[in-house]
């Protein structure tokens, strides 16, 4: 339903607070992406009171991730991103859970789109009380890896 040219999601617990858009909107207009990713795990990237675990577990998926794309992208499960929203619009997407993010990274990076990206802080949540349980949450990454490899193999 987005109508402007960009298109930038946001958690609703403001782990990546709106005053770091600016950080993806100026390495966008270098003029030389397509999309840009907000990484708390990249060069320069911070975390703020995030547990320890959660640090680990994320680490960890998003080495997982790394391989089976095949391309050096630290944070693959954030989804603090500013999209082209003309491509997102091109994309067959298939997934409505928290799942999309990856989806739409593996579709981006299939069709050869150039992705940055940029160092920002992710704090824990400001507002609201989190409804994570963490083996659900393994259960969710297990299923998106294998998702992620069928992308990857069936080009779907």
């Amino acid at each position: 339903e987005a109508k402007g040219d960009l298109f930038i999601p946001l958690d609703a617990d403001l782990t990546f607070h709106p005053n770091q858009i600016p950080l993806l909107l100026k390495r966008f207009n270098m003029g030389d992406v397509d999309c840009v990713i907000g990484s708390h795990f990249g060069m320069g990237g911070k975390l703020e009171k995030v547990p320890f675990y959660r640090i680990v577990l994320s680490k960890g998926v998003n080495i997982l991730y790394t391989i089976l794309l095949g391309k050096r992208i630290s944070s693959i499960s954030s989804i603090f991103r500013l999209y082209k929203t003309g491509q997102l619009k091109e994309l067959k997407l298939e997934s409505n859970g928290f799942d999309i993010s990856a989806e739409i990274l593996v579709k981006l990076l299939r069709k050869k789109k150039k992705i940055a990206e940029v160092p920002v802080t992710l704090t824990t949540r400001i507002y609201g009380v989190s409804k994570l349980n963490n083996f659900k949450e393994a259960k969710n990454h297990i299923k998106l890896l294998s998702r992620v490899l069928w992308w990857k193999i069936s080009g779907k």
